[in-house]
């Protein structure tokens, strides 16, 4: 049963990322403000700067628990696939 409870975790966490991705990308596709301006990873002169830096300029901060989500999402889907191979 818990293996379960792991699954739906790490697939609303998988979701909260592909939710970060998709509201950066709408958040730098509407930018209506003057290009180009400075940023701490350098000037960003159009909307793809804009989402690179908003994104991967973030990527050791998420990387390694999205890493594990990951693995962890496939390991409780053998667990659950193995207790009811196994009933």
């Amino acid at each position: 049963m818990h293996w379960k409870i792991i699954r739906i975790v790490t697939l609303i966490l998988l979701l909260c990322f592909v939710g970060f991705v998709l509201y950066n990308l709408y958040d730098s596709l509407t930018y209506a403000g003057h290009y180009p301006y400075p940023t701490i990873a350098g000037d960003v002169e159009n909307w793809q700067d804009r989402f690179i830096v908003g994104v991967f300029f973030l990527w050791p901060f998420y990387c390694i628990p999205l890493i594990a989500d990951i693995v962890l999402l496939i390991v409780s889907c053998i667990k659950i696939k193995a207790v009811n191979k196994n009933s």
